[in-house]
């Protein structure tokens, strides 16, 4: 190249890049599967979307990262459930008691696990090598609490081929999620869309026909007289019927003051439950709806409420 000899062509060789069908012979390929089409009741074809491929970052899989920001809302709720079943002091720190200890390191693992997964999320540049490893590590802190799986039963990563172990995987960490942390306590959050009038959304996709509604209440004015006043001034219902009641000065769905409550809700001290009665064309409505409307009377003092479903 730097002398003075005579020049010469230089052959050399560079990778051809194809697409080949599943059904084409691959012997003499290095391959990585790319993509997945399926039929369509059509006749036609259409790319699947659940399929995740071999990539280099977390969001060149639009599954991964779906499945990520699932996860972490779930994480969420379930780390808002356990902070329910303990006492919080005015200076937010979290009261644990003696027999606590199997709660602290669930929320421990938790809000560990929330941390690390949601460095991920928000930078989803990231390998997915990465994130197969914090649910590994997630995963087997969970089993800690839960014999479900085993620890033979974790799947290894595999970059070649890692739909069927990540699809694994995120199955075990549900189902842990939802073995060691019940699922059934789910809180409604109120809104105050207008002065005694508090709006709620029920997500149809956690809460059916078959749950169960429960208003907790606290304020300064003694236990009897709260539990006679809730069910008689306090309405609620779908957000057109609560409007009408109020007005027509009629009662919406009945509150019963709920001496016992299901084991699921973590009891607040302090706090009267009140549980919503499930019939009639106001509560049908008020499901059909996916949305609840709370009527609260001014002049209650140093009032809390939190609406709650518990799924059967």
């Amino acid at each position: 190249m730097y002398t003075d000899a005579a020049q010469s062509e230089l052959a050399y060789l560079s990778k051809a890049v194809k697409l080949l069908t599943d059904d084409t012979p691959r012997d003499p390929y290095v391959t990585v599967p790319v993509a997945r089409v399926r039929r369509t009741p059509t006749g036609g074809f259409e790319l699947d979307e659940d399929f995740i491929p071999s990539c280099a970052h977390i969001d060149a899989s639009p599954t991964l990262y779906r499945e990520l920001r699932g996860l972490l809302d779930s994480l969420q709720a379930k780390v808002d459930a356990l902070y329910g079943l303990h006492r919080q002091s005015s200076q937010h720190i979290i009261e644990f008691r003696s027999g606590d200890i199997a709660s602290f390191w669930l929320l421990h693992t938790a809000c560990s696990s929330f941390g690390a997964l949601s460095h991920l999320f928000h930078h989803p540049q990231l390998h997915p090598e990465r994130l197969y490893q914090e649910l590994l590590r997630m995963a087997g802190a969970l089993l800690t609490f839960s014999n479900a799986y085993q620890l033979n039963d974790l799947p290894r990563y595999n970059h070649a081929a890692p739909e069927a172990c990540f699809q694994r995987l995120f199955q075990i960490v549900r189902d842990l999620l939802d073995t060691v942390i019940s699922a059934r306590y789910f809180k409604i959050a109120l809104t105050e869309v207008k002065p005694s009038f508090h709006l709620g959304r029920i997500d149809s996709q956690r809460i059916d026909e078959n749950a169960a509604f429960y208003l907790s209440v606290s304020a300064d004015m003694p236990g009897p007289e709260l539990v006679q006043t809730v069910p008689v001034r306090f309405k609620i219902g779908a957000p057109d019927d609560v409007e009408k009641c109020v007005l027509s000065a009629l009662p919406g769905v009945k509150l019963t003051h709920a001496a016992q409550v299901p084991a699921a809700i973590p009891v607040r001290p302090g706090s009267y439950y009140f549980a919503l009665e499930a019939r009639g064309p106001l509560y049908e409505r008020m499901l059909k709806a996916q949305s609840m409307m709370l009527y609260v009377p001014s002049g209650i003092d140093d009032l809390k409420m939190e609406l709650v479903a518990v799924t059967s």
